[in-house]
């Protein structure tokens, strides 16, 4: 107990870094715009942040932030919280700089929904009230509605006194998801913040977990953090980061039109498909022509490559791959995040790289069984299709030239990439 009150005492006694101006005055409602002028900002000197962001996000419009792991998305959205404030620049609400105002108005017209969203052990209803302490029982109920999971509480032996348990482990997944965006709408927020806030979830759930934030997004301003596109089709303004700058801005057509980053990135997933239930995968022969090292092989022959994927799901914090390990499979991610990672000899991290939908890896190992370059570790549950070098290693027998085509493919796409980095 001592231990624990000394921890305790800690947290309490911790100095806030971001703090009230003096004088604060109290931030209206957003009603016209939500704008940054000039926005730079690192956590830390050393490292690459945002750079020079200049964008204005009009109130009641959804907005989808896009790009690469890393590359200044959740960034953003930490500032527009005033988690942190920018070195140079401004966040204006209504061309109100935020840090002259009072962080309670501030984030008292905010919610955040996030992909892993912290549910206490105690019941239902209290979970639901610490979004707003004052809220009534009624309002309670009616943003649970909203969020489509009322009937469901209501049909728990102890309705909205059922207790969440640990981090809500008494719910499934989707239950703890629906929750938390009940709580967002408890208060009832002029702005609503998502990150990647259905991500973790079996495609069916996140399906209808989307279609519920849509109806809700209606008359609110809506910021999304996302890195699976299929999420920000229907968004009004996608933007798109790289490198901690604004790249693309437009909507998904547009964006699509333009041939840049952003259709690279729609390209790269749009190929892939699994059912509701998250047990089948597919992938196109388009997408596959689109591997370099399957460029130059015939069609029928891919084809008859596509027949010999199989589906294999993976739960959270899970090692898939070894570093060291015999290579003998090739991965495509067709949902979920993993993270891959080599070590030193001494024992600590020497490089860590995040992949996710429409990524792949292991593609060394259909043509050579040579030990695996890093270990590979599931950040949230994943769904991918897999091809064993044993059953391709049929194909490469039977077909003369496949090897030597699929070589060329993978030495040219290296020396490419070696070209440009020089």
């Amino acid at each position: 107990a001592a231990g624990g009150m000394q921890r305790i005492r800690e947290v309490l006694d911790e100095v806030p870094q971001i703090v009230d101006a003096p004088g604060a005055g109290t931030l209206p409602r957003l009603s016209r715009a939500l704008r940054f002028e000039n926005i730079r900002f690192r956590y830390v000197p050393e490292q690459r942040g945002l750079e020079h962001v200049n964008l204005e996000l009009p109130a009641s419009s959804r907005v989808a932030f896009v790009g690469a792991s890393g590359s200044g998305k959740s960034t953003l959205m930490n500032l527009i919280m005033r988690f942190y404030d920018p070195q140079e620049g401004r966040v204006l609400f209504d061309g109100v700089d935020i840090r002259t105002v009072t962080q309670d108005s501030l984030r008292g017209q905010m919610a955040v929904v996030f992909q892993d969203n912290f549910l206490f052990n105690t019941t239902i209803r209290e979970n639901l009230r610490a979004a707003r302490p004052g809220a009534t029982d009624a309002e309670i109920e009616a943003a649970a509605k909203r969020a489509e999971i009322h009937d469901v509480i209501a049909g728990f032996p102890d309705g909205y006194d059922t207790p969440c348990g640990e981090r809500g482990s008494r719910l499934s997944g989707g239950q703890r998801q629906r929750i938390a965006i009940a709580r967002a709408f408890v208060r009832d927020p002029a702005v609503l913040l998502l990150d990647e806030a259905t991500s973790a979830l079996d495609p069916g759930t996140e399906a209808a977990l989307n279609a519920t934030l849509e109806r809700l997004s209606e008359g609110r301003t809506v910021i999304s953090v996302t890195h699976r596109l299929a999420s920000a089709v229907k968004a009004d303004r996608i933007v798109v980061f790289d490198g901690g700058r604004i790249i693309e801005v437009g909507t998904h057509n547009e964006l699509v039109n333009k041939e840049g980053v952003y259709a690279q990135l729609w390209h790269k997933q749009s190929g892939l498909s699994v059912n509701a239930r998250g047990d089948h995968a597919e992938v196109d022969i388009p997408w596959l022509k689109s591997l370099p090292f399957f460029r130059q092989v015939d069609d029928a022959v891919i084809a008859r490559i596509r027949r010999m994927f199989a589906t294999e799901r993976s739960p959270q914090d899970r090692t898939i791959i070894y570093e060291g390990d015999p290579g003998d499979k090739f991965y495509i991610i067709v949902r979920g995040r993993v993270i891959a990672e080599k070590k030193t000899p001494k024992g600590p991290e020497d490089r860590a790289v995040l992949l996710d939908d429409g990524d792949y890896f292991g593609e060394v190992a259909l043509l050579r069984a040579t030990p695996r370059t890093a270990s590979v570790r599931t950040v949230t549950p994943c769904v991918f299709l897999t091809l064993s070098n044993e059953q391709f290693h049929e194909v490469l027998s039977e077909i003369p030239g496949l090897e030597q085509a699929m070589l060329q493919g993978y030495l040219g796409d290296a020396l490419e990439a070696d070209r440009k980095s020089v």
